[in-house]
Parts: structure tokens; C-alpha cells; sequence
């Protein structure tokens, strides 16, 4: 066998190596926008049960609405919780709608921003969300009424009733005005902040995240 032969058959053999090594990423590339597609499916599941409970919710308003609309304080609170739980049905559906349109035969990065425009938006719907804590008498006015059957509006104790409103505006709206300013992505390495955003499909988006990176090796040997 001369030398000739030699590097023919050598030439060959790295053909097949280079060809079995693209063949392997493939795989390997696949298998991983799988287990992406997996993480993202699980987070369609979990908005898909957030925006039925919402529905729920928003459906038991409008019949309270319309079974006590005699009831100045009732109204305005079912109003009041509508708009909150309008908000963040239309967040939900935003979201599902984001992740819907993700395609796994785009670039990786084109991919992680889809993702991360629906973790920014489930993070700003939180925000929202938490912007509901200092109307709580709302629920209170709600719960007196379906429970008791009383208007706690208007039979309750007015230094009650100041005590609550001094409660909500000097202190739950300062302290969501500063969980709104906190809450953000920049801060998602602050633990309770992380906790906090996690109780959304932010993680499960996070997951899927990671594994996109793990393809962008792949990407650049293309």
C-alpha cells in the first residue's frame, strides 16, 4: 500500500467521521428542541389551568354583579375585581397566544427571544396581579355578602372601616408600589424575587431556556 492509497483511505475515513459527527449533533440537537418543546407544552398546560380558574372567577363576578346590583358597595367591588381578573385573563391568553407562534425550525436565538417576550409579560401580569392587594375589602365586602348575607359597607363600624382604608393606603399601596418597582428581571437573582416570579410558568420558560443554549453549539458548527 503506498502513500497514495494511504491518504485516499485516510480522506475517507475523516469523510465518514466529519459526516457521523454532523449526524450525531443532529440527533443531539433534536432530542434537545424535544425536551424544549416539552417544557414549553407543560407551561401551555399550567396557563391553560390559570386562565380557567380566572374564567371561573370572572364568571362568578358577573352573576354576583347582576344578583346584587342593588348593592352600591357589591357592584363596585365586583367591578373593581372584573378588571383585575380581565387583566390578567388577558395576560394568560397573551401568553399562550406568544408561545403558540414559537416554531422550532427558527434560529435558536430567534427562539429564546419568543420566550423571553413571554417571561417578560408573565412577569409584568404578576405585577399586576399584586396590584390587587390593597383593594382586599373588595373580597371582604364579597365574602360578608355571599357568606352572611350582610353589607358590611353599610352595617359595618365606620372607625372599622377607616382603620381598613388607612391599612390599604398607607400601607399595602406603598408596599406594592415598591413590589412593583422591585419585581423585574434584572432582579431575578434576589431570592425572594425569584421565588415570587416562579410560582409562574417562569421557571418551566427557564428550563426550556437552558436547553436552547445547549443547541447553540450545534448551531455554530453549522
Amino acid at each position: 500500500m503506498d502513500l497514495q492509497e494511504l491518504k485516499l483511505i485516510w480522506s475517507l475515513y475523516n469523510e465518514k467521521l466529519e459526516s457521523n459527527v454532523k449526524l450525531n449533533n443532529l440527533v443531539l440537537k433534536k432530542l434537545i428542541l424535544q425536551n424544549t418543546k416539552h417544557k414549553l407544552n407543560k407551561a401551555l398546560v399550567a396557563l391553560a389551568i390559570e386562565a380557567l380558574a380566572f374564567f371561573i372567577f370572572l364568571f362568578f363576578i358577573v352573576n354576583f354583579a347582576l344578583a346584587f346590583h342593588h348593592s352600591v358597595s357589591v357592584f363596585i367591588s365586583c367591578i373593581v375585581l372584573g378588571i383585575f381578573g380581565i387583566t390578567g385573563l388577558a395576560g394568560i391568553i397573551s401568553q399562550i397566544g406568544l408561545i403558540s407562534e414559537i416554531k422550532f425550525d427558527l434560529p435558536v436565538v430567534e427562539i429564546q427571544k419568543k420566550i423571553e417576550r413571554v417571561k417578560m409579560q408573565g412577569i409584568l401580569f404578576l405585577k399586576i396581579a399584586l396590584m390587587s392587594i390593597p383593594f382586599y375589602m373588595c373580597y371582604v365586602i364579597l365574602g360578608f355578602r355571599l357568606i352572611w348575607g350582610v353589607d358590611i359597607f353599610v352595617q359595618g363600624d365606620k372607625a372599622w372601616w377607616w382603620s381598613q382604608i388607612i391599612l390599604s393606603v398607607g400601607v399595602f399601596l406603598p408596599l406594592c408600589i415598591w413590589l412593583w418597582k422591585k419585581i423585574s428581571y434584572k432582579n431575578i437573582h434576589i431570592k425572594w424575587v425569584r421565588a415570587l416570579v416562579e410560582r409562574t410558568t417562569y421557571k418551566q420558560l427557564s428550563y426550556a431556556m437552558e436547553n436552547l443554549k445547549e443547541t447553540e453549539a450545534f448551531e455554530m458548527e453549522e
